[in-house]
């Protein structure tokens, strides 16, 4: 896939919706107190839980919509960080992103995501986890998928070895 926007674009969907696949069935086993989607939904419908179904299902979209914008922003900084440890990076990042969402809220004191009890913060570090590896390997499968792609052309036949002295070249 060529287009790096629609590479972050669809690792962020793709990685989004399993991370809060993970984090819902947490949520549902009495892991966490606070979903990811119940994060989403604080912000956008500007009160706490609980949420209608329709109301989760539209925080479950923006949700997603939100890991897209980071899968995009995090494949625009791979060319200055280069993709060496891709899988590191991305987790890196998955966890600066997740660190940052949660001081914000604290900080601001945004009503229904503080204190949040230790379970919680520990199911949203596995699901930030979860996104960043996720993210990392749709990227990887990405660029495999670039790299051979039965629509890019192939050469016709095996390129000529360089010659070896002055008399093998070619007027």
């Amino acid at each position: 896939m060529d287009d790096r926007f629609k590479r972050g674009f669809l690792a962020g969907i793709v990685s989004g919706i399993l991370a809060n696949v993970i984090d819902l069935l947490m949520g549902s086993m009495g892991l966490t107190t606070l979903r990811f989607v119940d994060w989403t939904g604080i912000v956008v419908l500007a009160h706490v839980p609980p949420y209608t179904f329709a109301e989760t299902i539209f925080t479950f979209i923006s949700q997603i919509f939100f890991t897209a914008v980071i899968g995009v922003v995090f494949v625009y900084l791979l060319p200055l960080i280069k993709s060496k440890n891709l899988f590191l990076k991305s987790w890196f990042f998955s966890l600066l992103i997740w660190f940052t969402v949660d001081g914000i809220t604290t900080l601001y004191k945004v009503e229904g995501t503080s204190p949040i009890p230790l379970k919680t913060g520990i199911t949203n570090v596995i699901s930030s986890t979860i996104f960043g590896l996720a993210m990392a390997q749709c990227l990887h499968m990405f660029e495999q998928e670039k790299a051979t792609s039965p629509v890019m052309p192939q050469p016709a036949m095996k390129p000529l070895d360089p010659p070896k002295d002055e008399e093998d070249k070619l007027p």
